[in-house]
């Protein structure tokens, strides 16, 4: 702290010894070594303090740095995240639609083939429907039940369950 050599502070002695006396001496120099003592403890208290404090600094940056780097880290997952949640949508979707248009297909030729199979194995308009229900003698003909508005399909009301399929196997 002070920059005094031993002759400066023999000189210092002398004088303090003239001016204070030898009684006092001694309780001026056990004070004076007291107050030296707290201002050495004090000088290294800051010393520590302000060392904390460096050291606090370093760590709050360091902390801050990882929070960031946490946070950038959180930012890409969630845009990676977001990105491969658009792209299985996408995929859901392109799926969707192509089994909705193999569900129309397949419903249009289900139609088509139905419709094919109901006009080649239709009962003719001249057939007359005789004992084709429960073997009962029926005259009315199918032109007749298509003429007394019952539609296309009260002749295939009037069959036996009993149909020949052997057409749908060709096809």
């Amino acid at each position: 702290m002070l920059d005094l050599s031993m002759g400066e502070i023999g000189v210092i002695a002398a004088i303090a010894l003239v001016v204070l006396g030898p009684d006092k001496l001694p309780q001026v120099a056990k004070t004076a070594g007291s107050l030296m003592g707290k201002a050495q403890r004090f000088v290294s208290q800051v010393k520590n303090d302000i060392d904390k404090e460096v050291e606090l600094s370093e760590l709050k940056k360091i902390q801050e740095d990882a929070k960031k780097m946490a946070s950038d880290l959180q930012s890409s997952l969630k845009n990676t995240t977001d990105s491969i949640e658009k792209q299985v949508s996408d995929v859901r979707d392109s799926v969707t639609s192509a089994g909705q248009e193999v569900k129309s297909t397949m419903d249009n030729a289900s139609k088509e083939l139905k419709d094919q199979w109901m006009e080649s194995t239709a009962p003719k308009a001249e057939l007359s429907m005789e004992n084709i229900v429960d073997g009962t003698a029926k005259t009315e003909t199918a032109s007749t039940s298509v003429a007394a508005g019952q539609g296309k399909n009260a002749a295939w009301e009037n069959l036996d369950k009993s149909v020949d399929t052997s057409m749908l196997d060709t096809i």
